[in-house]
């Protein structure tokens, strides 16, 4: 079942190039979602286990009840809000067994709160010695919109306002190369 919104209705944006943008539909879950969930399916004959929770990361996940729970850990537009980051990186050592999986895809633009913004060179050596194998690491070459493609336009899309906002993306896969909650 899909729905449809239309996230740019009341948009506080003033610095608009063309007002009837604000009347653009958008239908979720899209079409890729929709045909990889039936294809998962029809593959496993099961249906996919995927939870999310709305709360604190860390009082909900740093409970006993969630060590070694976790085969996968993905992560978007997150890393960035931690206001300790070591605190961010032992949670994810306590959810996942070892050789567990953690993908993340988002910004690292730090919290205005947070103790330490590291740079993306020093989060990777902070993975690595806190013991995640890092299957691949990279910042992506290109600038991505924080809230829809055409924020920034190039691509054939026009850009919908005067002022744009964008970042390039900090991508990896890190796998715990062991269970052990060793800080």
């Amino acid at each position: 079942l899909q729905s449809a919104i239309y996230p740019f209705l009341s948009d506080p944006q003033v610095n608009e190039i063309d007002a009837r943008k604000r009347f653009e539909m958008e239908v979720f879950p899209d079409e890729h979602a929709v045909d990889s969930y039936k294809c998962y399916h029809d593959l496993t004959g099961t249906h996919p286990n995927l939870s999310f929770t709305v709360g604190d990361f860390v009082s909900t996940y740093s409970q006993q009840s969630k060590q070694n729970q976790y085969d996968v850990v993905a992560t978007s537009f997150f890393i960035d809000t931690a206001t300790n980051i070591y605190e961010y990186i032992y949670i994810m050592k306590h959810m996942l067994g070892t050789n567990g999986i953690w993908v993340n895809c988002g910004p690292v633009q730090w919290h205005p709160c947070a103790l330490l913004r590291p740079t993306v060179e020093q989060l990777k050596d902070m993975l690595q010695v806190a013991g995640f194998e890092l299957i691949s690491w990279s910042v992506a070459d290109e600038a991505v919109a924080y809230r829809h493609p055409d924020d920034v336009g190039g691509k054939g899309l026009e850009a919908r306002y005067t002022r744009s906002e964008a970042y390039r993306p900090l991508q990896f896969v890190a796998r715990l190369l062991s269970s052990q909650d060793d800080g």
